[in-house]
């Protein structure tokens, strides 16, 4: 997850780890593979891409944790009988014509300037 939203310090992590001398590479940045653009994917109607970020959009109280909660397999009644922490993210697989992409689900609260569309 840190490599696909916040890349800089996903390379200092491998870079501390010491990826490139284990892996016998020239710099973690090999690491790292980056995709077309996504207006091109749009184009295509296809992607190469294996990761996707969802934003959970919606004010305080309306359910948003337990949707993430949902996604990750825990039913409602889990839920009531292990309150947890609040987490803003969940990670799950999922197949998409036979083959295994992984959603990165975010959970936003509802920004004061958003309106209701009616």
């Amino acid at each position: 997850m840190v490599a696909y939203l916040d890349v800089h310090r996903c390379l200092e992590y491998l870079g501390y780890l010491g990826y490139p001398i284990l892996c016998e590479q020239d710099s973690q940045t090999q690491a790292i593979t980056v995709t077309r653009e996504k207006r091109i994917d749009l184009e295509k109607g296809q992607t190469q891409r294996n990761v996707f970020l969802c934003k959970v959009i919606g004010p305080r109280g309306t359910g948003k944790s337990a949707f993430l909660r949902a996604f990750l397999g825990q039913s409602l009644e889990e839920q009531l009988r292990t309150p947890r922490a609040p987490s803003f993210y969940s990670i799950n697989t999922v197949l998409v014509s036979g083959q295994e992409k992984h959603l990165i689900v975010s959970e936003k609260g509802k920004p004061r300037n958003l309106q209701t569309v009616i």
